[in-house]
């Protein structure tokens, strides 16, 4: 998906490029081997954790579960933001206004032509030639 070249400047495949113009959205890379400049996503991840999972819920399928944790992050909205000092909720209505409209179509990133299984059950998948995937 990416090489670093040296300076820190990185060089994306074609196929990103295309995911990331068709989808149209800014990449904000992070350096490798700096795990502290990820920290407030697994920070975010550990909140979820904590304010949703504990104690487990009971949960009898996929589709219950997306409804639930959807209701549980709309009701999370009303707490105050830890560092701007207005609710969730209020950040995302301006946050809203600001959002592009997702294409129509989807962008086809991946499809496999045919795949092999040999004798150990290992499977090797043969993609297309990405030039055979078109622009819409």
């Amino acid at each position: 998906m990416v090489s670093i070249r040296k300076g820190g400047e990185r060089q994306y495949t074609e196929a990103f490029e295309r995911f990331r113009l068709h989808y149209r959205f800014d990449v904000q890379a992070c350096n490798p081997y700096s795990g502290h400049e990820k920290g407030n996503v697994e920070r975010k991840v550990y909140y979820t954790r904590q304010h949703c999972f504990v104690p487990a819920p009971l949960i009898e399928g996929d589709e219950e579960l997306a409804e639930w944790l959807h209701r549980k992050m709309i009701e999370d909205r009303a707490r105050p933001h830890y560092e701007k000092g207005r609710t969730i909720e209020e950040l995302w209505q301006e946050e809203q206004k600001e959002l592009l409209v997702l294409p129509e179509r989807d962008l086809p990133i991946f499809s496999f032509h045919h795949a092999n299984v040999n004798k150990y059950v290992s499977v090797k998948l043969f993609p297309p030639s990405f030039a055979s995937v078109s622009m819409p």
